[in-house]
């Protein structure tokens, strides 16, 4: 993915939801970003480390089957010990804090 695509999609109107604002992404756009956001994230398991509570998150789960992973944003809640995940019926078994990068180094990194 390169500068030039991540500032066209950072300059999109966004649009209000439930669960706050978003922006429409081509299944090619939003692959490039799970891409770089794999790269930058740590991700740890649900069952065995707790995260900050009340900070939005990356996490991951299964939807449909073992061959079926999502990810999503979310957040642990230390008042009722629960994961909340935005626009999600599962419940995550990997999370991750979000990842702040420089985007120009990343793609530096990979030629792009």
């Amino acid at each position: 993915m390169r500068k030039e695509d991540l500032d066209a999609i950072a300059e999109r109107q966004p649009y209000c939801r439930n669960f706050g604002e978003s922006v429409s992404l081509s299944r090619a756009e939003r692959d490039g970003l799970v891409a770089l956001a794999k790269k930058a994230v740590v991700w740890r398991r649900c069952d065995k480390e707790v995260p900050d509570t009340d900070v939005w998150l990356l996490v991951a789960g299964m939807f449909d089957g073992p061959h079926d992973w999502r990810t999503r944003q979310g957040f642990y809640s230390g008042e009722t010990k629960t994961w909340h995940v935005s626009n999600a019926s599962w419940k995550p078994i990997y999370w991750g804090y979000m990842p702040i990068f420089n985007a120009d180094a990343e793609m530096a990194k990979e030629g792009t």
